[in-house]
């Protein structure tokens, strides 16, 4: 039992660590493309979160995948 913790705790460390690491690496270019969805006029500036992840539904097959995909990818 205290061998599962002692992974389960190690794999929990793992992932958060690829997120951080994640983070500082691209977290201006998340910005970016969010001000962008904002000026663009993809989503308004008090859109609900609902509303963002619909927006992210709908961009594949519209051209936009490739300009958004990476914020949609790692939404929070």
């Amino acid at each position: 039992m205290k061998k599962l913790k002692v992974l389960l705790i190690r794999t929990a460390l793992f992932f958060l660590s690829i997120y951080i690491v994640h983070d500082y690496i691209y977290g201006d270019v998340s910005q970016m493309q969010y001000k962008e969805l904002i000026e663009g006029g993809y989503l308004n500036a008090d859109h609900t979160q609902d509303e963002f992840f619909d927006f992210c539904a709908r961009i594949y097959g519209r051209g936009l995948e490739e300009k958004f995909s990476h914020i949609c990818f790692w939404a929070d």
